[in-house]
């Protein structure tokens, strides 16, 4: 059985916001101004688009996700899911969110890289959940927001303190 759609992206929806809300409310000193905020998750959005076809250049150069062995499905995520889905939000952020005139404080990078981050997951979450079961969907849509949040802060925080 199979949440509906307008379920689940409702859930997606609530997920990003919530956790968007929590990064910005680590910014005691000077708020983003919301548009910006929204701006930072489409260019999120726009960086999973990007990731997907890096992946689909890898496959078809014959680097796919492989079937058999722990030890290679491990090593594919490491190796390459990371370093082209963290690579993807890292390139944006540093092309366009870096030079924005509001990402003036060090909390920024955390704050933005936050929602880059769950726009990232949001579309992820949007293109992958429909072909999964409602415990799959579920899980996928709770943890997914967090932890592309959680990736991109760790290098965001960084950048923005280095400025």
């Amino acid at each position: 059985m199979q949440i509906e759609t307008w379920r689940v992206a409702g859930l997606l929806a609530a997920l990003a916001v919530f956790w968007i809300a929590y990064a910005d409310l680590k910014d005691h000193g000077k708020p983003e101004p919301r548009w910006r905020l929204l701006q930072a998750f489409g260019l999120g959005a726009l960086s999973c688009a990007g990731a997907l076809c890096v992946f689909r250049l890898l496959a078809w150069l014959g680097i796919s996700l492989p079937d058999a062995s722990s030890l290679g499905i491990a090593a594919y995520c490491i190796g390459v899911i990371g370093p082209v889905e963290e690579g993807a939000k890292f390139l944006v952020f540093i092309w366009f969110i870096r030079r924005w005139q509001e990402c003036d404080e060090p909390v920024d990078g955390y704050v933005y890289a936050s929602a880059l981050g769950c726009g990232f997951a949001t579309l992820e979450n949007a293109l992958y959940l429909p072909g999964m079961n409602s415990f799959e969907q579920l899980a996928r849509a709770a943890v997914l927001p967090i932890n592309h949040a959680l990736y991109a802060a760790i290098w965001g925080l960084p950048l923005t303190r280095a400025q």
